[in-house]
């Protein structure tokens, strides 16, 4: 990430690649960011229009249990 170039002097800036507002590490990178959001938002709605429901939590925390029962 950004954040960890930056502790180790490679780039100029930790600022997130996307967004340019959020210091980009794993949680901002992964999760947070406003661009990503909007790819897991897509990515689940494709998935529910085609049966198969899931939550972002589920894919986040892997809780499988919600789509077993």
């Amino acid at each position: 990430t950004n954040t960890y170039l930056f502790k180790r002097n490679i780039t100029h800036v930790d600022l997130c690649d996307f967004c340019f507002q959020h210091n980009e590490d794993c949680e901002h990178l992964f999760w947070r960011c406003c661009y990503v959001q909007h790819i897991w938002k897509n990515l689940i709605r494709d998935f529910n229009t085609k049966g198969l429901p899931i939550e972002l939590e589920i894919i986040r925390f892997g809780i499988l249990e919600k789509i077993a029962g």
